[in-house]
C-alpha cells in the first residue's frame, strides 16, 4: 500500500520541520491543491479568520446580511469585508499541502496487517492557524478504507476516538438541537450536550448542521446520533 500524507494549512506562517516514519520509505510528492468551506462569522466588524491559510478565496454567499466583496489578507487568514456589521458568510477557499508518498514494506512481524506511524514536526507562527494532515491510502496489494485524521495532539486526538467507539456502538439514536450560533460546528464533530430536562449531560456526533439568520438573533440547529445506554 501507499498511502499519501499531505500536510495541510502550508502558508508563509507555517513551515515543515521535518516528516519522519515507523516503517517503509518516504518521497516527497508535488504540492497538493484542495477546496474547503466554512462558515465565517463577522461580529459587527469588517474582518474574520480562517481556521487554515488560504491561497485565495473562490467563493463566498451571504446567509443574511450582506457586507460586499470580500478579500483575504497578505497573511492568507484574514478576511476583510466592504463593509461592517452582523453577518455570516459561507466561503470557499483554496488550500496548499506538501505531499508526501509512504511506500510500506510487504510483511511486518511475520504479518501482512500492521499499523504504520508517522510524525511531522512543523513551526506556525500564527496562533489564530491550524496545521493538520489527510492521509490517503494509495492503489497497493492490501485494500482498505481512506484515513482522514488531524495532526493534531491533545484533547481532540481523545474526541476522535471518543467518535469512534459512538461510530462503532449498537444502540445509537437520532437527537435534534437548536442553540445560539456555533460558527465552527461541523458534521463529523463530538459535542457534549447539558440536558437540565434529563439532569445530566451526555455526547453525541455531529450529521448535519444549519444556520438561521433573524434580523440580529443568530441560531444553529444541528442533527446528531448519541449512544443510548439501556
Amino acid at each position: 500500500m501507499s498511502p499519501a500524507a499531505c500536510p495541510s494549512g502550508h502558508g508563509d506562517l507555517i513551515t515543515i520541520l521535518h516528516h519522519t516514519k515507523g516503517q517503509g520509505t518516504l518521497h516527497q510528492d508535488a504540492t497538493q491543491v484542495y477546496q474547503e468551506e466554512i462558515y465565517l462569522l463577522f461580529d459587527w466588524s469588517d474582518t474574520a479568520k480562517l481556521s487554515t491559510p488560504a491561497n485565495s478565496l473562490d467563493s463566498w454567499i451571504w446567509m443574511g446580511n450582506d457586507l460586499g466583496e470580500l478579500t483575504l489578507g497578505a497573511d492568507g487568514i484574514t478576511v476583510t469585508a466592504a463593509s461592517s456589521g452582523l453577518a455570516i458568510a459561507r466561503v470557499k477557499f483554496i488550500i496548499k499541502a506538501e505531499g508526501w508518498s509512504l511506500q510500506s514494506p510487504s510483511s511486518l512481524g511475520g504479518t501482512t496487517s500492521f499499523p504504520i506511524h508517522q510524525k511531522v514536526a512543523g513551526d506556525d507562527r500564527d496562533t489564530q492557524g491550524e496545521e493538520g494532515a489527510i492521509f490517503q491510502r494509495g492503489n497497493g496489494e492490501f485494500p482498505g478504507p481512506d484515513i482522514i485524521a488531524p495532526l493534531l495532539a491533545g484533547h481532540l486526538p481523545k474526541q476522535s476516538r471518543a467518535q469512534a467507539e459512538i461510530d462503532a456502538g449498537e444502540s445509537l439514536q437520532d437527537a435534534s438541537l437548536t442553540c445560539i450560533f456555533i460558527p465552527a460546528i461541523m458534521p463529523g464533530q463530538l459535542v457534549e450536550v447539558h440536558d437540565a430536562m434529563m439532569g445530566r449531560s451526555w455526547r453525541g456526533k455531529v450529521t448535519s448542521v444549519g444556520h438561521e439568520v433573524n434580523g440580529v438573533v443568530l441560531i444553529t440547529n444541528m442533527e446528531l446520533v448519541r449512544y443510548v445506554v439501556d
